[in-house]
């Protein structure tokens, strides 16, 4: 799936609330389920463009591990396509992004690369 950018204002649709546990798909359209650990909380908003874009950002954090994870996703179809991650976690050195890559060959959900190919990956500083 061609990537278009995501340009000019979102309105929230819906903030969700922190829930712990299994993440509906009727909130975040996958194949299969989203991998939650016990220890972390999620909230899934959803968001829209002028356009009518259908967006949602699924926040994953977790206080024990000083964790964050941030999805955010393009529900075409009743599925969603990962856009990008915004991670901070103590396996990479500071807070990093993961974008889709052609060139990526590992997993794969929907289309968007979600592995830890180096070429997806962007450490912000």
């Amino acid at each position: 799936m061609p990537y278009q950018p995501i340009k000019g204002k979102k309105t929230a649709k819906c903030l969700g609330q922190w829930s712990s546990g299994k993440v509906p798909r009727s909130e975040f359209p996958m194949p299969g389920p989203f991998p939650i650990k016990p220890y972390q909380r999620w909230r899934c908003l959803t968001l829209s463009d002028a356009t009518g874009r259908d967006l949602r950002l699924l926040i994953v954090v977790s206080d024990r591990r000083n964790e964050f994870q941030a999805v955010l996703a393009e529900v075409i179809n009743g599925k969603s396509y990962i856009l990008a991650r915004l991670e901070e976690h103590a396996t990479h050195r500071g807070l990093h992004c993961h974008a889709p890559c052609e060139r990526g060959q590992g997993n794969r959900v929907n289309d968007a690369c979600v592995s830890h190919c180096p070429h997806e990956q962007f450490i912000l500083e």
